[in-house]
C-alpha cells in the first residue's frame, strides 16, 4: 500500500507517506494558521523523499475532524484538489480514531478544542460511543483515557489507522468533515440573528407616551441611567417643560420606560434638547427611532431644521445622528461639565 495522509486538525500539521511498512515525513509547524502556506511544499517534500509521485499512490487518506476548523477546511480542500486529476480511493478517518490506536489500549478518547472539551469511546475502528462535548469533572471522572499530547505516537497511530481501513477497504466517496461544535463565523452569525430578533420584538413592542412636567421625577430617573453625573436634575427638566413650545416624549416596553426626549420649537428651528437610550436597549434601534420621531414631530410644528448638541468624542451617537441627516456647523469648547467639547449638529427638514 502506497498513502498520502494529511492531517491538520491540531497546531502541528501532519503529512506523512505510508509506503508498505515504511513511513516518510512527520511534523510540520507548530501554529494551524501556518498550515495552507506550507501544505503543498510539505507534500512535494515528503513525496519526493518516498521516490514517489501522485500518480504512483494507491490511496489518499485525509483526518477530517475533530479539531481546528482551519485546520479540517485546508486539509480537505488540498486533498480534493489534488487527487482531482488522478481519481484515487480516499480514506476518511478522524481523531478519535487516531487515539484509540495507543499503546495502553485506552477506549476512552478526549479531544481538547479550543474552549471546549470532547470525548468518545472507540475499540480501534469501532465506535462505542459517540463523540460529545464534555466538562472538566467528567473528564477528571474516567479511570483513565487517550488524548493528544506528549507520550502519544500520533505519526504511528494515524498510521495504524489508514492501514487498517485500507486492509478493510473502508474508503470514501466524500470527505466531510467533523464539527463537532459552531465555528467562530456561524457562532457570530448565530449572534447577529439573535440580535435582530431581539430589534424586531423591541421595535414592535414600544408604546409612544406624551410628556409633560408631571413626568419629571420619572425623566430625571431615566436622565440618571442615561448620562451618570451629567444627568440633568428634576428641576432643570421641570424649567424646560416652562416653555409652551417644548414636548417631551417616552418609549415605553410594558409599562417601563426606556427611552425618551425633549424638543423645543422656536419659529422654523427645533432644538433637541435632551434625548437618551437606557444601555441595555441601546444598540437595537431604538435611538434612531427615537430621533427619527422628535424630528417628524419638529416637522409637524412647523419646523424647517432640527438642532442638537453632542459631545465631540461620542462617534456612536454622531454617526447615528449623521445617519439621520445631521451634519455639523460648529463646535462648542469646553460645553459639558467634564469640560469636553459639544459638536453643533443641524439637520435640514424637508
Amino acid at each position: 500500500m502506497k498513502c498520502l495522509v494529511i492531517d491538520g486538525t491540531q497546531d502541528e500539521l501532519v503529512v506523512e507517506v505510508i509506503a508498505d511498512e515504511r513511513i516518510f515525513g512527520g511534523f510540520f509547524a507548530e501554529d494551524r494558521k501556518e498550515h495552507s502556506e506550507i501544505i503543498d511544499v510539505a507534500i512535494e517534500g515528503v513525496l519526493k523523499r518516498a521516490e514517489l509521485n501522485v500518480a504512483d499512490l494507491d490511496c489518499i487518506a485525509c483526518c477530517v475532524g475533530a479539531g481546528s476548523f482551519t485546520g479540517i477546511r485546508v486539509g480537505i480542500a488540498t486533498v480534493l484538489g489534488l487527487n482531482f486529476p488522478y481519481g484515487k480511493k480516499l480514506i476518511s478517518f478522524n481523531s478519535f480514531e487516531v487515539l484509540a490506536y495507543n499503546d495502553k489500549g485506552y477506549r476512552d478518547c478526549v479531544v481538547f478544542g479550543k474552549g471546549a472539551v470532547f470525548a468518545a469511546e472507540y475499540d480501534k475502528l469501532d465506535q462505542l460511543k459517540p463523540p460529545e462535548q464534555v466538562d472538566e469533572e467528567y473528564v477528571n471522572g474516567l479511570e483513565s483515557y487517550s488524548c493528544y499530547g506528549e507520550g502519544f505516537d500520533r505519526l504511528s497511530a494515524i498510521a495504524s489507522v489508514v492501514r487498517d481501513k485500507y486492509d478493510k477497504g473502508m474508503f470514501s466517496q466524500k470527505l466531510s468533515p467533523m464539527y463537532l461544535q459552531q465555528s467562530q463565523a456561524e457562532k457570530e452569525r448565530e449572534r447577529k440573528l439573535m440580535r435582530e430578533r431581539e430589534r424586531e420584538h423591541v421595535l414592535c413592542s414600544i408604546e409612544e407616551v406624551n410628556l409633560s412636567e408631571d413626568n419629571a421625577e420619572e425623566l430625571a430617573a431615566l436622565e440618571l441611567k442615561c448620562f451618570g453625573k451629567e444627568a440633568w436634575s428634576e428641576s432643570m427638566i421641570r424649567g424646560e417643560f416652562m416653555y409652551s413650545n417644548s414636548v417631551g416624549l417616552a418609549y415605553r416596553i410594558d409599562g417601563r420606560a426606556i427611552a425618551y426626549g425633549i424638543i423645543e420649537t422656536v419659529l422654523d428651528e427645533a432644538h433637541i434638547s435632551t434625548c437618551g437610550v437606557i444601555p441595555e436597549y441601546r444598540g437595537l434601534g431604538v435611538g434612531s427611532m427615537l430621533v427619527g420621531t422628535l424630528i417628524e414631530m419638529a416637522r409637524d410644528n412647523g419646523a424647517t431644521a432640527a438642532l442638537l448638541e453632542v459631545k465631540a468624542d461620542n462617534y456612536a451617537a454622531i454617526t447615528l445622528y449623521k445617519k439621520l441627516g445631521f451634519r455639523s456647523f460648529g463646535l462648542r469648547k469646553h460645553y459639558y461639565p467634564d469640560r469636553k467639547d459639544a459638536l453643533l449638529m443641524r439637520c435640514a427638514l424637508k
